[in-house]
């Protein structure tokens, strides 16, 4: 695993995306695998950046790997608990101007990824996802 540490904002994304990238292009990913990668990297860290550190200031630690057949990442903070498996996927099928905000970016990566973890260990929301090659 490799790791990258950043503050955890907006401006980030393209930090972590391109770290991600140069792993996968070094274990040779399909170009598929790295665009859905990179949609999944720009929700994540939008969603870290955006509610983990109402104040600011918080940092963003990303590690990936490829082992075994699999992209494996992990995003972790020290902002305010948050599962964001906990809420019920939205309803897909309302049409766009009646639909809540929020959701569906989680609701993306669970559709395409194979896998989405979340705990909470020592002050830290860790989430981990994995995505078979």
């Amino acid at each position: 695993m490799e790791i990258l540490t950043v503050k955890a904002i907006p401006q980030s994304i393209d930090i972590v995306t391109a770290f991600a990238d140069r792993i996968m292009t070094e274990h040779e990913c399909s170009g598929i695998i790295k665009a859905k990668i990179s949609i999944v990297i720009d929700e994540i860290v939008s969603n870290i950046s955006s509610y983990a550190y109402p104040d600011g200031g918080g940092e963003l630690e990303f590690s990936i790997g490829v082992s075994e057949g699999s992209v494996i990442m992990t995003f972790t903070d020290m902002g305010q608990p948050f599962d964001p498996l906990k809420n019920p996927d939205p309803d897909v099928s309302i049409p766009t101007s009646k639909k809540q905000v929020g959701g569906l970016g989680i609701f993306m990566t669970k559709k395409m990824m194979d896998s989405v973890a979340y705990r909470y260990d020592d002050g830290k929301n860790i989430l981990t996802i994995t995505k078979k090659l």
